[in-house]
This record gives structure tokens, sequence and C-alpha cells, in this order.
């Protein structure tokens, strides 16, 4: 029987061996419904959930367009980038190992995705690991319900 951490990982659609896992912090090993993928000839390691959105080649292709279009304009590389809803972080974390002097930012909305952007950085040595699992948000937490609209106008 495969073990639950066998059964949760792939590399370039084969799994992880055991051995290998085990090396990583215990923070930064795939959980439950993840997968932990390689990119860009396994320069890249990305931890990203089994189900929904998944990394494709647009976020691949907005960063390298990003670095092609500044050297088309000669212009030098960026000092602060932005990755505005950066969901599991692949599109920062491609950023700062392309402009590691850069400072990248990336915000993300849903507690779930911003841990899980974290891990992927600290994953790909651009920070220190965490030193725990971070709680997975309940369900309530990651959609609050919107507030309730405001009165109406007095006549």
């Amino acid at each position: 029987a495969n073990s639950d951490a066998e059964a949760n990982t792939r590399l370039c659609a084969a799994r992880w061996p055991a051995a290998e896992l085990e090396k990583l912090p215990p923070p930064l090993r795939p959980r439950r419904g993840e997968t932990l993928d390689c990119l860009l000839g396994r320069r890249v390691l990305l931890l990203q959930q089994r189900r929904g959105y998944r990394a494709n080649s647009d976020s691949v292709l907005l960063a390298w367009f990003a670095a092609e279009r500044l050297a088309a304009l000669d212009a030098p590389p960026p000092r602060h980038v932005a990755d505005l809803g950066s969901g599991h972080g692949l599109v920062g974390v491609l950023a700062a190992l392309q402009w590691p002097r850069a400072e990248v930012l990336l915000y993300e909305r849903q507690p779930a995705l911003a841990a899980l952007a974290r891990r992927n950085i600290a994953l790909n040595g651009l920070a220190p690991p965490p030193d725990a699992f971070e709680e997975e948000p309940d369900a309530d937490q990651q959609h609050p319900p919107p507030p309730p609209p405001p009165p109406p106008p007095p006549p």
C-alpha cells in the first residue's frame, strides 16, 4: 500500500520517493489534497491543490513576458514587484528568482492560498520554512459572508 505522502504527490507524472519527501522540512511537505510539482526543468518546485486552479503556462509566460519587456526597453531590473491575487505564489516565486535583488510582495486575500504561497516561497529557498504547519482556515474564514446592505436613506 502507498503511504499518504506518496499518494499525494507527483513529479512530472511520477511519484516522489518517500525518502526525497522526508528530506523536506515537515511544513514544506505536501498535505492531503496537495501535489508537489516541478516546473522549468526542475528549477522551481510548487505545492498546489490537487483540485481547483492549478498552475499553467500563463503564470510562467507572465513572468517571462515581464522580463522580456524590460529587456526590450533596456530598462534596469525592477526594485519592487507586486503579485496581486498571488494564489499559490508561482508568479511571485518566478519574479523573485528572475530578479533576486528586487523586493517581491505577494498579496492574496484567501488565507489558505496565502499560506500555500508562503510555503512555496520557502520551498524554493526564498525564505526560511515556517516553524510548523499553519492551521487551514475554516470555510467560513475563507469566504466570510458579505456585510449587510446599508439601510435605505430617509424619505
